[in-house]
Formats: structure tokens, C-alpha cells, sequence
């Protein structure tokens, strides 16, 4: 019976260790894929640090709102993130419009920043978050979520909050 008795407890204690060491490894596991995503973010971050050091004084960094880890980079002809889920285009963007030649009008292109670019990105976001805070009085910041959706033919950036309802075409 003894024999039993220490039997019955080696089998529960090898059981024991067995649990022991998978919880273990499934832990260092889960903190190694932590570690390689906090370093893949700053590497991220630092590639673009380094673009937005080399910008002129009076550029300004605007974080992605899809992403919220990476700042958007610009072109002449297009704003974009390292993330691959945000890129707007000059001439797709929702309420600007191009000069014809020959029509004489003053285009949004002739304004610079003002019809594309990434002040006007800053400055339509502020006020999308502005706006979803008066909007039913929720501004929950954390849950106003941003994506590129190609809507009747033009790529826009939305914002949209599923805990209130509110929408809207930011640029």
C-alpha cells in the first residue's frame, strides 16, 4: 500500500512539473512575440524618424491613424504609412479638385497644404475628433477607428465609431 501511496504521488508530481514546464515555455513563448513586436515597432519608428529628421522646419509629423504606431510620410502626389493600410493619393482624395488647363480657375493645388498634404491631414483630423466629441456626447477617443475604404470611386479616409454611430469622410 506504501508503495502504492508513492507511486500514485511520483506520477502526480512528474504530472505536476510536466504543466509546470509547458506553462513555461508558452509564457517565455508569448513574451518573446512581445519583445519581436515592441522591436519591430520601434524599428519602424525610428525608419521613420529618420525620414521625418530629414524634413524641412516647418513639415510636421502626423501619426497614421490606421496603424497609431507609424507617422505618415508624403510625396508631392500622395500621403502613405510603412503600415500598407494607409495611402492617399493627390487628385483621389474626397473634396479636392484639379485645375483644368485653360479654365482659369485657382485649384486647391495652387494652395499647397491647403488642398493635400499633411497639415491638412492633421488639421481634418482634429477636426473629426472634435466633431465625434460633440457628436451624442461620447468622444470616446479609444474607439474611433480609421480606414481607407474606396467609396464610389475615390479613395477617402473614414472615421467611424461603433460605440456611437458617428461616421465621416476625414480627407
Amino acid at each position: 500500500m506504501l508503495a502504492m501511496h508513492a507511486s500514485l504521488e511520483d506520477d502526480l508530481r512528474r504530472e505536476e512539473a510536466a504543466l509546470l514546464a509547458a506553462e513555461l515555455e508558452n509564457a517565455e513563448a508569448e513574451e518573446a512575440e512581445d519583445l519581436n513586436a515592441t522591436v519591430d515597432a520601434f524599428e519602424a519608428w525610428q525608419v521613420d524618424s529618420a525620414h521625418a529628421s530629414g524634413l524641412a522646419k516647418n513639415e510636421i509629423a502626423v501619426l497614421c491613424p490606421v496603424c497609431t504606431s507609424r507617422r505618415v510620410l508624403a510625396t508631392d502626389n500622395s500621403l502613405f504609412c510603412g503600415c500598407g493600410n494607409f495611402r492617399l493619393t493627390r487628385g483621389e482624395v474626397c473634396g479636392e479638385y484639379v485645375l483644368q488647363k485653360g479654365s482659369g480657375r485657382k485649384s486647391r493645388e495652387d494652395e499647397g497644404e491647403a488642398g493635400f498634404g499633411l497639415r491638412r491631414l492633421r488639421r481634418r483630423l482634429e477636426d473629426t475628433y472634435a466633431a465625434h466629441a460633440g457628436f451624442k456626447g461620447c468622444g470616446d477617443v479609444k474607439a474611433l477607428v480609421f480606414d481607407v475604404r474606396d467609396a464610389f470611386g475615390v479613395e477617402a479616409l473614414w472615421a467611424e465609431c461603433a460605440k456611437c454611430g458617428y461616421i465621416e469622410t476625414v480627407m
